[in-house]
């Protein structure tokens, strides 16, 4: 009966309603269209990821000189231990 209340003005997707049929084959294509989404949405999503990671992620040479920071640091303050602990002995 939606046909009825929407007087010809109703369209689901690009199929116009406008009687008992034409409502049939919109579940139709709402059935396909439930299908195809299921079976896509997946690999859409793993790939919307891929390149947000893609896009956000810091570059090679900036990994890079965070790692040669942080074994600076390292280097520098087992420096320091050890210039403490041969002060003590």
């Amino acid at each position: 009966g939606l046909w009825k209340a929407v007087r010809d003005s109703y369209w689901y997707a690009f199929i116009p309603v406008t009687g008992f049929f034409s409502a049939v084959l919109c579940a139709c294509l709402g059935t396909a269209l439930l299908a195809v989404a299921l079976r896509v949405n997946v690999p859409l999503i793993k790939a919307h990821f891929l390149l947000v990671k893609l896009m956000i992620s810091p570059s090679r040479g900036a990994e890079l000189a965070q790692r040669v920071e942080r074994l600076y640091e390292t280097r520098h303050d087992a420096a320091d231990e050890s210039t403490a602990s041969c002060r003590v002995s």
